[in-house]
């Protein structure tokens, strides 16, 4: 009889330690959700809320008395408050390149400050905007076109830097 009641015990033990480590564990990961969502007010996060957009003319800012011109991709606003740094600063003097989309016309959106069309002619008012962000613009994907540049063929159509008096041709796929 005293072997049968030590491994009775044994048991006992044995789910009274894994009742101990199951209730740390829970308490553990509840701790680990809550605690990163509290805020304790020691000091502001620094970061600011995401402005949605359609086109670059939601996007302004006023810095010191000023309007900044913000460009719109993905339907955000790629600077969002004067303390951030301009991801794509706006130039005057922009990048003008011809573009032919084969069955279409070359047309954006009212509003468009960093991507402007006239005729065949697109400039661009930032040296930084590769053509993925262009072809967003124009309601196209990277994946629907086949694209040519001053006759050669380029596979990488998202990360092509549009350049000074390039030609660009568009076919739809």
């Amino acid at each position: 009889m005293a072997i049968k009641h030590r491994k009775h015990r044994k048991r006992k033990d044995s789910n009274f330690l894994s009742k101990i480590m199951m209730y740390f564990l829970l308490i553990t990961i509840v701790l680990g959700f809550t605690i990163p969502v509290l805020d304790f007010g020691d000091e502001p996060s620094g970061q600011v809320e995401q402005r949605v957009c359609q086109t670059d003319s939601d996007c302004y800012l006023v810095c010191e008395d000023e309007p900044v011109k913000v460009l719109c991709s993905q339907n955000l606003c790629k600077q969002n408050s004067c303390e951030e740094s301009a991801l794509y600063p706006f130039q005057e003097e922009g990048v003008t390149f011809s573009l032919e989309i084969e069955g279409r016309e070359v047309v954006v959106a009212d509003g468009e400050l960093f991507v402007i069309v006239e005729d065949d002619l697109v400039t661009l008012h930032t040296s930084e905007i590769y053509f993925g962000h262009v072809l967003e613009k124009f309601w196209l994907d990277v994946d629907d076109v086949e694209m040519t540049v001053n006759g050669e063929r380029v596979y990488s159509v998202g990360n092509y830097l549009p350049q000074e008096d390039d030609v660009v041709k568009l076919v739809i796929v």
